[in-house]
């Protein structure tokens, strides 16, 4: 009896089910592979997930992926990222990180870098625990690994805009354009801006906003079947007035029910907790 006969004669029943589960393939170990054949603790997120979220960006992908955490700071160019709990937390924009992010397989050697939108992605990958082998030096907790959408062989597009509550505005789109029948170009753009919710009393502004704005073209050949050639051109910019803190409530008597007093109460304002507006800091927060 041959024991691989009952295995050879499922596959094609399995790759012709309706009802089996789609393939996942990763780039985890730098090759096109089937998530159940890495040896790694991977986490694949689809950038339809992602653009299901309020906000397509690293800081909320961290909702979708176990472990995987991210530290805000003073500005944006000093948050980081942490999986597993083990991460980088510096105030210096020079500090190196623990955690990598890598876009389309170009290595963002900040940290602040990978706190843009996430425009037109077809998936992220969360690598945890050490990748140093493929991926270098800051990577020793892990890395993220995100793939832009590549050029079809069809023409079309789409676009987006969206308007939320306090002035946030967002606009976002893609066009396909096939040049020959193995030359392919995708042009992606995205502009997004928001006023911000509290107001710093010291220099009579709205803080906790920002601008970003930004472009991707992909140029994608096949002269063979065996050769495929790649040109992406990668273009963003953020300006963040991020982050100022409020100072939440005091603990509350449990016998009482009101706010802990103390000597910090005798003389600040009746803390508001999450109602507050307004900080007073001569601190600058733009990047």
């Amino acid at each position: 009896t041959n024991p691989a006969k009952p295995a050879d004669a499922a596959a094609p029943k399995q790759a012709t089910d309706p009802d089996a589960p789609p393939e996942v393939v990763v780039t985890a170990q730098k090759r096109s592979e089937r998530l159940q054949d890495v040896p790694v603790a991977v986490t694949v997120v689809s950038g339809d997930a992602l653009n299901s979220l309020s906000r397509a960006n690293l800081e909320s992908a961290q909702y979708l992926v176990p472990s995987f955490t991210v530290l805000k700071s003073g500005t944006t160019l000093n948050q980081s990222l942490f999986l597993r709990g083990v991460g980088t937390a510096t105030f210096s924009i020079a500090g190196e990180p623990s955690v990598s992010t890598v876009v389309d397989g170009v290595v963002y050697s900040r940290s602040g870098e990978a706190f843009s939108e996430l425009v037109d992605i077809d998936q992220l990958e969360v690598l945890r625990g050490p990748q140093g082998t493929l991926f270098g030096k800051n990577a020793s907790a892990g890395v993220i690994t995100i793939t832009s959408k590549r050029p079809t062989s069809t023409f079309g597009g789409y676009g987006e805009a969206a308007y939320f509550t306090d002035s946030e505005y967002r606009f976002r789109g893609a066009v396909n354009v096939p040049l020959a029948e193995d030359i392919r170009t995708r042009l992606t753009g995205f502009y997004s801006t928001y006023d911000g919710n509290i107001r710093n009393v010291t220099t009579n502004s709205i803080v906790n906003g920002w601008e970003h704005y930004g472009a991707r073209f992909q140029v994608e050949a096949r002269p063979t079947s065996d050769l495929s050639l790649t040109f992406i051109a990668d273009y963003y910019r953020n300006k963040d007035d991020c982050c100022a803190e409020i100072i939440a409530t005091p603990p509350i008597n449990g016998a009482t029910g009101l706010p802990t007093t103390n000597l910090s109460t005798s003389v600040l304002p009746t803390p508001l907790g999450a109602d507050t507006r307004q900080v007073a800091q001569n601190l600058i927060t733009r990047t």
